[in-house]
């Protein structure tokens, strides 16, 4: 089966387009982040950055978490944003092998910078982990791929013990685990996430279903 969470809207590996600096995360290497750091508005930009994000205006997402990086290189957000981008990004078949491993990146560093990292962060980092490694699989490098199913596994957990009851976790936790072939448990994820108000595709609920016998 195909990997039901990304219905592969990838298009082509050589889909990337070149884009403007303040469309790259950092600049592109163009800029530095300020010395002298300014916390405030820097939190400004990121409230912004997240507002655009919601309405789905990824170029204009992608320029306020950069404002919010250039204010304060310090400010976990805005590589918690470039690793958002990067991700949607790869998934729309932009640059997707480079876009998958910098939005992993990113992740990974907003993590280790947080204070008290949230289940939201955590569990787009698996998210990510997770589609990375569908791309894998899509593209016939198989043990990759597991190993990146295996990573996506793990960060679950962890997300699990910060807060058990975060709908968007469970739902792809049960995506994992049915593609590293535990039914089980991906059931056992389904029926948590479905509690918690997830609509699954019913061709998903089917295949699980019939892989589970």
């Amino acid at each position: 089966m195909r990997y039901i969470l990304l219905s592969f809207f990838i298009i082509s590996s050589s889909a990337f387009s070149k884009r403007p600096e303040n469309e790259i995360p950092e600049y592109g290497g163009q800029h530095q982040s300020s010395l002298s750091r300014d916390p405030e508005n820097s939190k400004d930009a990121t409230d912004k950055a997240w507002k655009f994000l919601q309405k789905g205006d990824l170029d204009t997402t992608i320029k306020r978490f950069n404002q919010a990086w250039l204010l304060d290189g310090k400010n976990h957000e805005a590589y918690w944003g470039f690793g958002i981008i990067c991700g949607k990004r790869a998934i729309k078949g932009e640059n997707p092998e480079e876009n998958f491993k910098k939005s992993i990146e990113y992740l990974n560093k907003s993590i280790g910078m947080a204070l008290h990292p949230s289940v939201n962060l955590l569990t787009d980092l698996g998210v990510s982990t997770l589609n990375y490694g569908g791309y894998l699989d899509e593209h016939g490098k198989k043990e990759a791929s597991k190993n990146k199913l295996k990573d996506a596994d793990q960060v679950f957990s962890k997300a699990a013990k910060i807060d058990s009851s975060y709908p968007s976790l469970y739902e792809h936790w049960s995506y994992t685990l049915f593609h590293l072939c535990d039914y089980s448990g991906a059931k056992n994820k389904k029926d948590a996430a479905t509690a918690l108000g997830v609509k699954f595709p019913p061709e998903y609920t089917r295949e699980l279903l019939e892989k589970g016998k």
